[in-house]
Order: C-alpha cells, then structure tokens, then sequence
C-alpha cells in the first residue's frame, strides 16, 4: 500500500503512520475529494466546502443502518490549497485505488474518496447484521483514490482458497469472495475466548485487516468505568 500519490487536481501522502495517520491532500486550483463528515483535521484557503447528506433519503438509511455518518463533506478548490483528514480512532489509513472496479467496506471504514468514486449502500443481509456491520454494507466503485481507516495496523492479505477474520479486524474486501459469519467453536467456547463472530473467506481476492479491533478496547474499558 503506497503512503503518497498524485490525483487528478492534488497530490497526497498518509503521514504519522501506523498509529496515528493523516492524510494530507494538496490541491491545485482545480481538485476535488469528498469525506466523512467529522474527519478534517486542517485546512487553508483556497478550498470551498459543503456538507450534504449523503445519497439522498435512502442513501442516508443506508448508511444510518450501516453504523456510518449520514453526512459527508466535499471539498472543492478554488486555488492551491490544503487539507488534513483523520478517522475518529488512533491508527492506519489506507490508500486504495480503483480503477472501473469496487471495493467492499466494513462500517466506519470509509474515510475519503476522489470525486471519480461513488460510495454506495449494499444490502448485506443477515449474514451482514450478525456481522457487526449492520444490515448493509459500503460499496465503492468507479475510477480514482479511495481511502480507508482502520485500528491498529491495515494489512493487506490475498485469499487463495479461504481465510477468516475476526469481525472487529476487517476493514475491506473485493467483491470476488463469497463470506459467510459463523462462531468461534460452540457458542460456550465463543463466550468464554472472548473471540465472538468470524468472516470465512471463499474464492480468490484481496482483503484488508486492522491489528487492533474497537469492541476488545471498549470490553476492556468498560470494567473500570463508573456504574
């Protein structure tokens, strides 16, 4: 996965790598990239920017069913410019690049995207729902900069035959492989592993994990905090 690029109308780097990234986008007068709402960090003259909700009525309950922010921000520049973006939680982001293929995102994944990629809501079904991921997922498809985050350190691994991830480590995957969510053992082994549900991979693709997964860290806190 590359740390930096040139797009069209801006060039990009992820800084501060693996634990706390950035990504840096330097526009020429005429770039344009859109994001999740909430995650800009920094910015300076020469951008206009926009808040709007994300696809319309049911691109919005999509993406509430999702577990993703509703909104989006686009930024358009005017003149040279810049711009810092990071994800809500400490880790890596994730430079994926498509061209005329797609690419699926976990909830919360999705941190930018050039304005050549359209973000779209998936039906998942249940096997999505008791995933952790919500009812649907995120798809992304079209030609330019897709840019995904995730807790922890994002690894890029290939699917030759079948691999399975824990839920709370997957950031991404190709449309290409089949997946199916099942438990660790028998439930009495899920429940005292602490390992709960697994993603089991079929076909032959890429996918994208993350080191660290969100739920452990809140299952760890939540002990020590105040009833």
């Amino acid at each position: 996965m590359s740390d930096q690029g040139i797009g069209k109308g801006y060039s990009w780097k992820i800084a501060n790598r693996p634990s706390f990234s950035t990504l840096q986008v330097d526009f020429t007068s005429d770039g344009s990239i859109y994001s999740e709402a909430g995650s800009m960090v920094y910015y300076s003259n020469g951008l206009s920017i926009e808040t709007k909700l994300h696809g319309g009525f049911f691109g919005a309950l999509g993406k509430m069913l999702s577990k993703e922010s509703l909104f989006i921000s686009q930024y358009r520049a005017t003149s040279p410019a810049k711009l810092g973006l990071s994800p809500t939680m400490p880790g890596d982001i994730a430079h994926i690049p498509l061209i005329g293929n797609t690419m699926r995102l976990s909830a919360s994944a999705f941190l930018a995207a050039s304005e050549g990629i359209t973000i779209s809501t998936v039906y998942g079904g249940c096997k999505s729902l008791f995933g952790r991921s919500g009812l649907f997922i995120l798809e992304a498809s079209g030609t330019g900069d897709l840019f995904a985050s995730g807790y922890g350190i994002i690894s890029e691994e290939t699917v030759k035959g079948s691999m399975t991830v824990d839920t709370g480590h997957l950031v991404a995957w190709e449309p290409s492989l089949t997946y199916r969510i099942k438990r660790v053992g028998s439930w009495k082994s899920t429940l005292l592993s602490g390992e709960g549900l697994v993603v089991e991979f079929s076909g032959m693709g890429k996918i994208l994990i993350c080191s660290r997964n969100v739920s452990s860290l809140v299952s760890w806190i939540s002990p020590w905090l105040p009833a």
